[in-house]
């Protein structure tokens, strides 16, 4: 099985700008396949540093829960909660997976795990997702969850000169969805 070895779910630090810089440089023509490109000077240790300090910023205010999944000291993947409204118990979900882990279920485990951190830790109740067309593997990891679609934009995105539409995701914390939570995060996931 993928999840043999000790799988951690941490939030990000400054003790990640090595990792991450990595992460995002090995993977960036695989991440622009599906989003829009980051500014180039991203892909820098001052780019990432400046980044990591504005998701720390943005955490310090809990408008943002960002986390990553690592093991041996690789990242496998990130995965935030953006836009936290708590009066309204709601975020918005975004992550992104290595390439060379692609369909070994981290994505399922890391927003399984997000998920769960949204109920007990941060006490938000309903999570929205976007996913573009050209993207059916995320949205099979949020229908795996109980997230519905409840809209859909069409010519929402240009990415690589193409326009794409897209589909918006809801997940709400009834018991059934928090039940399956479980289900998907068995296995060595702290």
């Amino acid at each position: 099985m993928y999840f043999q070895n000790s799988i951690n779910f941490e939030e990000l630090s400054t003790k990640h700008t090595s990792a991450l810089l990595k992460f995002e440089t090995e993977n960036r023509l695989w991440f622009e396949k599906f989003i829009a490109a980051r500014n180039p000077d991203f892909y820098t240790h001052p780019g990432v540093t400046e980044h990591i300090t504005e998701c720390l910023q943005l955490m310090r205010q809990k408008s943002m829960y960002p986390a990553l999944m690592v093991t041996n000291n690789e990242l496998l993947g990130r995965f935030n909660l953006r836009e936290i409204d708590h009066s309204r118990q709601s975020a918005m979900l975004g992550y992104r997976v290595a390439e060379k882990h692609k369909g070994k279920g981290v994505a399922t485990k890391g927003v399984g795990k997000l998920l769960q951190i949204s109920v007990q830790k941060l006490g938000l109740n309903t999570i929205r997702a976007l996913v573009l067309d050209n993207n059916a593997a995320s949205a099979r990891v949020l229908l795996k969850h109980g997230f519905e679609c409840i809209r859909y934009t069409p010519e929402f995105r240009e990415v690589n000169g193409k326009t794409y539409g897209c589909r918006e995701y809801c997940w709400n914390a009834t018991s059934r969805n928090i039940a399956s939570l479980g289900h998907h995060l068995h296995g060595h996931l702290t």
